[in-house]
């Protein structure tokens, strides 16, 4: 009998082949920029009537936002710290 991986190992899976490669993280973290960008665009100029027609799907709306912002300065954090960690690890090397 087979059995089925839960969506926590998917996602953990996914999130640590995403993040153990260098160009690969940077890459989904300009993708992520990229996707706050145009929500924050979208909100602020096509859709800004369509939101202001019921406070929660303005505050759906700019959560929305601020957890592409959080999860934007997350992994660049995360990115800073592996390069940082890359470093130490190349001059012990020498």
């Amino acid at each position: 009998m087979e059995k089925k991986a839960s969506w926590g190992t998917v996602v953990f899976g996914v999130a640590r082949a995403l993040l153990h490669d260098r160009n690969s993280r940077r890459k989904f973290i300009l993708w992520v920029i990229v996707a706050m960008l145009l929500v924050v665009a979208l909100g602020n100029w096509p859709l800004e009537e369509w939101l202001a027609e019921t406070p929660l799907r303005f505050v759906l709306w700019w959560a929305g936002c601020a957890f592409l912002a959080v999860l934007t300065f997350l992994l660049g954090l995360y990115d800073a710290l592996a390069v940082l960690k890359e470093n130490q690890r190349r001059e012990g090397d020498h």
